[in-house]
Parts: structure tokens; C-alpha cells; sequence
């Protein structure tokens, strides 16, 4: 059986532009960044630079350092294609002023790749000694570039402005552009919405200038992956909404099964943006039901519809803030399943959500035949440079190592990821057989734990020595 690559991590963050405010990590390559795509011009270069750094900071503020090594590596390389950009013609960089932006993105280049280092090894104290080097950089780039402001409750949508200003329709102040977040909203008709009746959903994506979101580009077979869930996580659904000529989708038919909120996310990525992950509540009428406390269960054989699941630890606990691997064992009739079949494009779909909602991953299986230092060179998304095998290496040999645990079998299938921090959290994981669409609910509590990256590769759900983590689908 060949499993795809996938490295995946958890991370809470809010109110981010650019990146969601409930940040997914989702790559489809071996190693542990995510593909940074070539910035077809000067000021989209700094636009994805001040998005980059925005998250950044929201993950060290969360102390989530080592998922600071996501956005520090696309600033190097975003800032390392400045001086290129800025000589072709019509970049808006006078021509006096080329070489001045070129040591200017060098500059930012060689910062962000020490801060990319530093958070790989969890030094948070190197992170913040970086940190004013590092905006005071990207405030100097920034002058070729000058940002533009919006108001953020997009009183007038797709009206930017030049600099801070007030909003003449809400009076509050504007926002520069790369603070404000992709959101997204539900018209639900008929209205209010009633547990058990069929509900035409129409959705709307809104880009931070207030304009609709009309291109999204295809991931996993699906423009837009649409994971919801009760308050209390007992009820879960992922649904993929159709597109419409005026950029808006619909979801037919939809029935929520019971009175109470249930919080939607919307996983998306628009068209040479970073992926999204904004979130919208709902609520159903009626008087709720008490909510169902959530009890570790992981290590317990789960029935679903003539199949046994188990997530595979060797009764290990997972850590917070180090690498787990996911071993998720599927039986049927005491013997294992080896001919799963791809759903949405991938041998599996894993959704974990922190109890409090904060905390949100969209993960895909390990590929465990990959060679040490290569990505998924099919997807096009192989890395370059000697940093290309580091995590990835580091993390399929952890993956590996656990095929030996008592329970652990060669068909299981593997998932990566972090747990920012201690707490509950549920996973959803979903598969295919013979047509069947299983879903696999199970709970893990994350127990704290001190890491630091790559070292001592330990047993899945052991408290090893590697933290990495980010949010962004």
C-alpha cells in the first residue's frame, strides 16, 4: 500500500489576513514547508512578505515557535526574489532606488533565514531578539511598496486607501490590508434554521478588500472543503459546496440534526493566495441538548459499520508540542484492509479540532515508501536545497520506528502532526472502501511536553524532541 505525503501541524491563531484565522498546515511534500510560490511582481512580493510576517507573529505570541519556521522560510525566499523583481520594468521601483531594494531584500532574506533556524530549534528567545530586525527590515522594503488600508468591516468593498484613515459609514479606524482576514458568511434559507429540515446554504468567501472570492483554486478534487461541527464535537460533517457564476456556493438540502451552535470552517485556497481556513457559526433553533464531555479514547477499538479502528500508540500518551505520529488500524473480520480506495484525492482525510475550536488541521497520509530527502516530486512540490530532507526525514523515520509498536501493522495508515498545546482534542478521520465512506471519531488528550526539534526520534505518542507547528490551510 503507498501512502501520500503529507506533513501536517496545529496551531491556534486569530484575526490573521492572508492566512486563517484558524490556521491549517496542510502540505502535500515531503518536507515540512509548504510550497512558496514565485511572486509574479514587486509589490505582490511584499504583499506576501507582510502576510507572512502577520502570521509569524501571531505564532510566537501563541508560543508556537517552531511553527514560526513556516512563514520565516517564505519571507527568505519571497525577499530573496526582490532585487530581481524590482529591475523589471514597470515594478514602480524608480530606477535609482533598484539597488537599495535589492540590499534591502537580501537583508530581510538573511533575517528571516536566521529566524527560520531559530524557530526550527524552539529557541523562542532567538525569535524575539530577531523579531525588530526583522520588521524594521520588512518597514524597509515596505517603502517601495506602500501598503494599502481598508476598513475592515467593508462598509465600502474592494475600496482601498493609501494610509490610515477613518471609515465615513462605521467610524472606526482603517486597517492596514495585510491585518485584516479572508472571512466567510452563510445565507441559510429558509430562516431561522430548524434541526431536521432540509436548508438550502448559500456561502459567500470574502478576500480582506471586501471583494467576493471568485477563483479558488482545486484541492483534493474540491474548491471548497466545508468541515463542520456541534459545539461540543460529538456531530461532524464535511460537505463541498458548488461554485456559481457570481462567485458565491451553494449546499442543497442540508439538514443539522439538532437544536444549538455548530461552528463551520471553510478550507479553501484562492487562486496565487495562501490557503484559508475562516470560520462562521450557526445557529440552530431549539432548546440544546447538554453537551457531551469529551473523554480520551484513542486507544480504544472503535466499531464502525463492520470495520474495527484503532489508533495505534502502544497505549503511549501524545505530547504537546512534538511530532505524533497517527497510526490509524482498520480491520474487518480480524483481518487488515489492504485495498483502501482514494477519497477526494488521497488514501484518507484527517480533521482534528481542539475542544475550545482554536485549533484546526486538515491532514493527509504519509507517503512510508518515500525515499530520505525527497518530497512528492509527482506533486511538483519536492524542496530544494540541503534543508530539503531535514524534517522530513527526521519525521518518516519517526513514523516508521512506530510500525514496530505492539499493535502497530504495515497497513496502517499514517498521519503527522502537532498539538500546539495540552488539551482535548477530537479527530475525524475518513476513508473509502469498496465504494464506503467510513468516519473514524476518536479523542486524544495532549499531555505537556518539552521539545526541541530532531532529536531522539521516539515511538509514536512519546514525548520526543521535536516541536513544529503551524495552522494554515
Amino acid at each position: 500500500m503507498t501512502f501520500r505525503t503529507s506533513i501536517a501541524v496545529l496551531v491556534a491563531s486569530a484575526g490573521l489576513a492572508g492566512t486563517p484565522s484558524f490556521l491549517l498546515a496542510q502540505h502535500d511534500q515531503g518536507h515540512g514547508h509548504a510550497e512558496v510560490k514565485a511572486a509574479e511582481t514587486f509589490d505582490d512580493a511584499v504583499a506576501r512578505i507582510r502576510l507572512e510576517v502577520a502570521e509569524l507573529q501571531q505564532l510566537l505570541a501563541a508560543k508556537s515557535v517552531v511553527a514560526a519556521h513556516e512563514p520565516a522560510n517564505a519571507i527568505s525566499q519571497l525577499a530573496g526574489q526582490l532585487g530581481r523583481l524590482a529591475l523589471k520594468p514597470g515594478s514602480g521601483v524608480a530606477r535609482e532606488k533598484i539597488r537599495d531594494a535589492n540590499i534591502a531584500g537580501k537583508d530581510l532574506a538573511k533575517v528571516a533565514s536566521q529566524m527560520h533556524d531559530a524557530a526550527d530549534k524552539n529557541d523562542a528567545a532567538a525569535c524575539a531578539a530577531l523579531l525588530p530586525r526583522l520588521n524594521a527590515l520588512v518597514a524597509a522594503v515596505g517603502v517601495f511598496a506602500p501598503e494599502k488600508w481598508v476598513c475592515d468591516m467593508h462598509c465600502e468593498p474592494g475600496t482601498s486607501f493609501d494610509g490610515p484613515g477613518t471609515c465615513p459609514v462605521c467610524k472606526m479606524a482603517y486597517k492596514p490590508i495585510s491585518q485584516v482576514p479572508y472571512s466567510a458568511s452563510i445565507v441559510a434559507s429558509p430562516n431561522p434554521v430548524m434541526p431536521g429540515t432540509k436548508t438550502d446554504l448559500t456561502v459567500r468567501l470574502i478576500d480582506p478588500a471586501g471583494n467576493p472570492v471568485k477563483n479558488l483554486a482545486i484541492v483534493h478534487e474540491k474548491p471548497l472543503h466545508l468541515l463542520m461541527v456541534s459545539s461540543d464535537l460529538s456531530w461532524y460533517a464535511h460537505e463541498h459546496p458548488t461554485p456559481r457564476p457570481d462567485g458565491t456556493l451553494t449546499l442543497p438540502d442540508f439538514a443539522f440534526p439538532a437544536p444549538g451552535e455548530y461552528t463551520l470552517f471553510f478550507d479553501f485556497t484562492p487562486e496565487d493566495k495562501p490557503q484559508q481556513v475562516p470560520q462562521y457559526k450557526v445557529k440552530v433553533q431549539g432548546e440544546a441538548k447538554a453537551l457531551v464531555p469529551l473523554v480520551e479514547d484513542y486507544d480504544v477499538v472503535g466499531k464502525v459499520d463492520g470495520y474495527e479502528f484503532r489508533v495505534r500508540c502502544n497505549g503511549e500518551k501524545f505530547m504537546a508540542s512534538a511530532d505524533s505520529i497517527i497510526r490509524i488500524g482498520i480491520d474487518r473480520d480480524g483481518k487488515p484492509i489492504t485495498d483502501l480506495e482514494n477519497y477526494l484525492g488521497a488514501l484518507g482525510h484527517l480533521v482534528i479540532i481542539s475542544q475550545d475550536l482554536k485549533q484546526f488541521v486538515h491532514s493527509h497520509p504519509m507517503d512510508m515508501d518515500d525515499a530520505p530527502g525527497h518530497g512528492d516530486e509527482a506533486d511538483g512540490h519536492a524542496h530544494e536545497g540541503a534543508h530539503a530532507g531535514h524534517d522530513h526525514d527526521a519525521i518518516l523515520n519517526l513514523a516508521r520506528a512506530s510500525e514496530s509498536l505492539a499493535n502497530g501493522k504495515p497497513a496502517d495508515v499514517v498521519f503527522h502532526a502537532v498539538f500546539p498545546k495540552p488539551g482535548l482534542y477530537k479527530g475525524f478521520a475518513q476513508f473509502q472502501h469498496q465504494g464506503k465512506i467510513l468516519t473514524f471519531p476518536f479523542v486524544i488528550d495532549a499531555q505537556p511536553g518539552d521539545a526541541s526539534p530532531h532529536d531522539n526520534a521516539a515511538p509514536a505518542g512519546q514525548g520526543h524532541d521535536h516541536l513544529q507547528s503551524g495552522e494554515k490551510k
